[in-house]
């Protein structure tokens, strides 16, 4: 009998068939991801947190206690020689957000995943921000995971994705890619 996967998560031809189920713990089970290969920019104001738009990537879980690894490759800038901008992931669950993959609590300092602020070198750089994170969401539904970001100084200033502060058509200037990739690990 041949072996054929049939995409729901079964390989059939094998004697009993081999569900994720039957899969090794720390297995990866099924991987999804989502790349923004364009120019994205968000003016920012009075501490509002925002979301990069067209990039996110969304994952059903097996069974709800495996975990998803979470991958995240984001190329940054951002405006306003006195302004640092705060990032960090987020999952959507049954329409509740959950902020992850933060720093510790620490006083009144902010908790991110990364930041980025004011290039004082150049207008041409690039910000090279990543992540790897394991996170537990504890069900089966659907798990949207997003970037947000806020300028938590509030002064205001202009957040630039996949391109630097600078746009001059030239080809010193640059263009760049991120990306967001989640796993589904057995547990």
């Amino acid at each position: 009998m041949p072996i054929t996967i049939n995409g729901s998560g079964t390989v059939s031809g094998i004697t009993g068939g081999l569900t994720s189920a039957a899969m090794p713990s720390g297995s990866a089970l099924q991987t999804v991801s989502d790349v923004l290969d364009t120019a994205y920019n968000q003016t920012t104001s009075g501490g509002n947190a925002y979301q990069v738009t067209g990039l996110q990537a969304a994952i059903t879980l097996n069974d709800a206690s495996n975990k998803v690894l979470v991958q995240v490759s984001l190329k940054t800038a951002y405006s306003g020689a006195y302004n640092s901008l705060g990032w960090w992931i987020n999952r959507v669950t049954s329409g509740s957000d959950n902020a992850l993959a933060r720093g510790a609590a620490d006083g009144n300092r902010t908790r991110v995943t990364g930041s980025t602020g004011y290039y004082t070198d150049s207008e041409k750089h690039v910000g090279d921000e990543n992540m790897v994170f394991l996170d537990t969401p504890g069900s089966v539904g659907a798990h949207t995971y997003q970037i947000h970001f806020k300028d938590f100084s509030t002064n205001g200033g202009e957040f630039y994705v996949n391109r630097p502060r600078g746009d001059s058509n030239a080809d010193n200037y640059v263009r760049a890619i991120s990306s967001i990739t989640l796993t589904e690990i057995k547990a």
